[in-house]
């Protein structure tokens, strides 16, 4: 069975399946300072056991800081949809199971929300507020086996397919999902970590796609052309555009599966842009900086990608329109030897940089000039 790294929150990293080589039904060996937890899981649409489904553990981050948290524990269900989890350290804990076509807090919660500046247990906490509805509370004590139920939801799923303007379909394009959130904005659905996507879903060689566990709500699903992540391509929303905000929604209800989500990728209308970054004096080019291009009408990210070592740049895929490129955190390092001799290092850093851009052909040759900035102070001149 193939590993899954499944992210509840960057702080919260858990291997659905075997990480290693052991058994997932291995016994662990007895721990007299430590607990068991038993427990089934049901499905609430059958009423049957929810089978080979994934059970998780979550400590309760919330208690006295001087007490060490116990680590999460992930276990999976039998034939008769029950599980074990021995040697668990005793603490206070919330319990979820997962299970391919259910509610998946991967999916349920709103990182958008949570924020990326929030520290660990603060991410936790707002994680259990989130989801409370969909766990178990549960204390594991030395020496003692507690029993739980848990109840796993049948989500929603928005199906269609992806085709090119030409007919053939996309096989294999990524997408993103974006949930309208309490203040009616558009939150995405999932944890964009590490620059990659937030959805596993891809489309097939008949280009069908489906996107599942979803909780009720109000959504816009886009196509991402293929790239090296989520943020570097464009993305073609549900009516054949390129912005969420101007996109055809979904809403859908517990359970309920949304049909005809359609999308065309118009190949016409995708271009490449690139160049090079270049210091306005000297021939020296930074070997690192960050560019972006930005809707002009709200500064929208519409794409982000970096700079290569040579100082050049590539856009791959830009849907025809104007933009503002954006050049920021843009230096490259320089290595002089002291008055001794021995090898220093200087860090060369440049004034961000804007321009308007209009991309209605491939454009290969745009040059950005950048001024480095003064050094500062107490740095090696």
């Amino acid at each position: 069975m193939t590993g899954r790294v499944f992210w509840i929150s960057s702080v919260l990293c858990l291997c659905i399946y075997d990480c290693g080589g052991s058994s997932r039904f291995e016994p662990r060996k007895p721990d007299p300072t430590k607990g068991t937890v038993t427990g089934s899981v049901i499905c609430t649409d059958t009423g049957k056991a929810a089978r080979f489904a994934t059970v998780v553990l979550l400590p309760d981050s919330s208690g006295p800081k001087r007490e060490p948290t116990p680590q999460q524990e992930v276990a999976e269900t039998d034939l008769d949809g029950r599980f074990k989890i021995e040697a668990v350290a005793p603490g206070q804990y919330f319990a979820f199971a997962t299970l391919a076509g259910y509610l998946d807090p991967e999916y349920g919660l709103d990182f958008d929300r949570i924020g990326k500046d929030d520290r660990g247990n603060e991410r936790t906490a707002d994680i259990v507020k989130q989801w409370k509805d969909h766990l178990v509370e549960l204390t594991v004590n030395a020496r003692q086996t507690s029993d739980i139920s848990i109840e796993i939801e049948r989500g929603a799923d928005i199906t269609g397919t992806v085709a090119y303007d030409d007919g053939s379909p996309s096989i294999g394009v990524r997408f993103a999902a974006y949930r309208k959130n309490e203040k009616g904005g558009w939150s995405n659905v999932g944890e964009v970590s590490g620059g990659g996507f937030a959805l596993e879903e891809v489309s097939d060689s008949h280009g069908h796609f489906d996107v599942t566990n979803l909780p009720a709500g109000e959504y816009v699903v886009c196509a991402v052309v293929p790239g090296d992540n989520q943020g570097s391509s464009p993305q073609i929303c549900l009516g054949n555009v390129f912005r969420k905000r101007d996109a055809r929604t979904v809403e859908v209800s517990a359970g309920e599966s949304a049909t005809g989500a359609d999308i065309v990728v118009p190949l016409k209308a995708i271009h490449q842009l690139g160049g090079t970054l270049r210091e306005a004096v000297g021939e020296q080019v930074p070997i690192k900086a960050t560019l972006r291009l930005l809707y002009p009408d709200d500064r929208e990210t519409a794409m982000t990608v970096s700079a290569f070592y040579d100082g050049s740049y590539l856009f791959p895929f830009v849907p025809k329109g104007t933009y503002v490129l954006q050049v920021s955190d843009a230096s490259y390092t320089e290595f002089p030897a002291d008055a001794a001799g021995r090898p220093t290092s200087r860090v060369h850093e440049f004034a961000p940089r804007e321009i308007s851009v209009m991309v209605d052909k491939d454009v290969s040759d745009l040059a950005v000039v950048l001024v480095e900035l003064p050094p500062k102070k107490g740095a090696p001149r």
